[in-house]
């Protein structure tokens, strides 16, 4: 900061020129002191014409000596002001009660960002400017990311209790209730069978689907609409309103339903977050969800891998449950260090022969230094060694596997000739 101080006051006391705007800026500055809004033109006027016909020193002369006397004061006039302000902020800080849109900041909570911040914001700026910048930034990402871990979470939830209830019609009204859905287990081998049942989650039931307002409803649900029901219900100051939730009749179902599991407004406390930045935050959610299920990609390799599964137990199903216990076995005896990757004498070659090529570039370089010129020469010469040493031991672990194609090649051509 003093360098730019300093930087600054150099430039400013070697100008050429008066600054761009100075006496705009002046003549501002004399009618907000005199209140006198409707001479605004004639006070620049008055000015321009002072300084153009003035007698004595050039405008620059007068300008660069004026910078010279006054900077350092004006300077430390500044400095001071801008401690005795960050004093009384931290006194405020420590008495007042916290803003609605500044949460406290807690300094045992770690947040990730993927952005740079330091460098979207200006070097020359004040340290208690930066200071309070950084705080209102900390403070916004941990908002946004309390809520949007609150409200992954209650997504969770509501897919979790469908799977274990279904929608039915109770006269005009749909409502849901506990059913269990279809046991997988029947389906399998009895040499797989858990003890608990694994229930699929429940179809829907005929007299509901034909329901046209369960139609319209029902296709809006983990959609755009139904997230912004959502975060207006269980995040939004009012919640949602009476005459929203009757026009969307499975989503009010659904929200009964957590209603009656204890999945209340309160089991998500997140205090003091702004509403905009809830509403950017879901956004990105929204378009991160929209995503994801774009296509019946993730679906249809949900199926293809269940039907790989079924096929496994009905069609070998000894097989199977063998193969399973030899991968519990080999999991259970497998050695803690890694196991060496088949390509493992490849790689070491390779970056042996870069280093010999590094090696080969740096004697190039020390052609004008003759002890330093020894020195790469003798590096040269021992990644050679090594090269060479690394090749006889591999080609004595190759030559079995060799000889074995060899003599199935033999054969071959044996038989064709």
């Amino acid at each position: 900061m003093n360098e730019q101080l300093v930087a600054l006051k150099q430039k400013l006391s070697t100008a050429k020129k008066l600054l761009r705007g100075i006496i705009t800026g002046a003549a501002k500055l004399a009618e907000s002191t005199y209140n006198e809004p409707s001479q605004a033109d004639l006070i620049l006027r008055q000015m321009r014409s002072f300084m153009d016909n003035r007698v004595g020193k050039k405008n620059e002369i007068e300008w660069q000596e004026f910078v010279v006397k006054k900077f350092d004061t004006f300077k430390n006039e500044e400095t001071n002001l801008a401690k005795s302000a960050q004093l009384e902020s931290n006194d405020t800080d420590r008495d007042s009660v916290p803003d609605a849109d500044c949460p406290a900041v807690d300094e045992n909570s770690y947040r990730a960002c993927t952005a740079s911040i330091n460098k979207l914001i200006r070097e020359d700026l004040d340290p208690s400017i930066k200071d309070l910048i950084m705080k209102k930034l900390q403070r916004a990402m941990i908002g946004s990311t309390d809520y949007i871990l609150y409200f992954s979470s209650l997504i969770q939830m509501m897919m979790i209790c469908l799977k274990t209830n279904q929608f039915f019609l109770d006269g005009d009204v749909i409502n849901t209730r506990k059913v269990n859905g279809f046991d997988i287990t029947t389906i399998v081998p009895s040499e797989f069978h858990t003890d608990s049942p694994k229930y699929t989650i429940t179809p829907l039931a005929m007299d509901v689907s034909d329901s046209p307002a369960f139609d319209a409803d029902f296709s809006q649900l983990f959609q755009e609409q139904h997230f912004s029901l959502i975060s207006t219900k269980y995040f939004g100051n009012r919640g949602s309103q009476g005459q929203t939730l009757n026009a969307h009749p499975i989503q009010t179902a659904l929200f009964k339903l957590m209603d009656a599991e204890d999945i209340k407004k309160e089991t998500f406390p997140v205090e003091n977050v702004p509403s905009s930045l809830m509403s950017l935050a879901l956004k990105i959610y929204m378009t991160n969800f929209k995503n994801m299920w774009a296509d019946k990609t993730m679906i249809n390799k949900l199926l293809d891998k269940l039907l790989v599964t079924l096929l496994r137990l009905h069609l070998a199903s000894k097989r199977e449950l063998q193969r399973r216990q030899n991968i519990l076995n080999y999991i259970s005896q497998k050695p803690e260090e890694k196991r060496p990757s088949k390509n493992y004498g490849r790689y070491i070659l390779r970056a042996e022969k870069k280093k010999l090529a590094r090696y080969k570039e740096k004697v190039r370089e020390a052609e004008a230094d003759s002890d330093l010129l020894l020195k790469r020469i003798r590096a040269v010469k021992m990644a050679e060694t090594r090269i060479r040493s690394l090749e006889e031991k591999f080609a004595q672990v190759c030559q079995p596997f060799l000889n074995t194609i060899a003599v199935i090649l033999t054969g071959f051509v044996q038989i064709f000739l």
